[in-house]
């Protein structure tokens, strides 16, 4: 009886996660966070899409760096990237989490 190859089980939110990873364009989620931004339950006249471009990015590139991991799982790696790269002093994370989680959300269904 001739042997044959079977390809292990393979994790489908592992797939999933790693196809939307794969999709995440920066240059085109910086645009699209600035057009949507004003639309978001958290923006206020306060501060603009600028003062949270950073949050934003943290949010979708821990989705291309680490497509396997949760929100959760790397919350504070993005805390403290986000905290590196700010342009607004008086946004702290408690408040530049939301769009982080936005962005994180969004580049998790790319693809």
């Amino acid at each position: 009886m001739p042997m044959t190859l079977q390809r292990p089980p393979v994790r489908t939110s592992t797939t999933r996660a790693a196809v939307a990873a794969s999709a995440v364009n920066p240059t085109f989620e910086d645009r699209y966070w600035q057009y949507q931004h004003d639309k978001q339950p958290y923006a206020d006249d306060e501060y603009g899409y600028f003062a949270f471009a950073p949050a934003y990015r943290v949010g979708y590139m821990a989705v291309i760096l680490h497509p396997n991991s949760s929100f959760d799982q790397l919350e504070s790696l993005m805390h403290e990237e986000y905290d590196k790269t700010r342009v607004c002093d008086k946004l702290d994370w408690s408040y530049a989490c939301l769009a982080a989680h936005a962005a994180w959300v969004r580049a998790r269904t790319i693809g």
